[in-house]
């Protein structure tokens, strides 16, 4: 996973949690070790979501590494690829309309 992979993965995560858990506790993160080093705000669900999900992606043994979604191979289990999954559409769509 490159930087900017990192980033855009860290920004929809941060678009989630900020939008759909306004009620959960928020603490500041930063994913250094991930290359991107950006602070963002998270519940620890998300924290440990995103963490777990860029962990997986970074130990990836394929290469090139395909998008979750199109693998064969099913690295997070179904509850946990359902989850992202959520959260990648959520926020795509979010970032699409803040832009226009």
């Amino acid at each position: 996973m490159n930087e900017k992979e990192a980033r855009t993965f860290i920004t929809f995560f941060s678009i989630y949690c900020e939008n759909k858990h306004l009620e959960k506790e928020k603490k500041s993160v930063t994913f250094k070790n991930f290359g991107a080093n950006k602070e963002i705000f998270l519940c620890e669900e998300c924290e440990l979501l995103a963490t777990s999900t860029l962990l997986n992606r970074i130990s990836c043994p394929k290469n090139p590494k395909p998008s979750c979604r199109k693998c064969p191979d099913n690295c997070h289990g179904p509850d946990v690829k359902s989850k992202v999954r959520k959260v990648m559409m959520y926020s795509s769509l979010r970032r699409l309309l803040k832009k226009t």
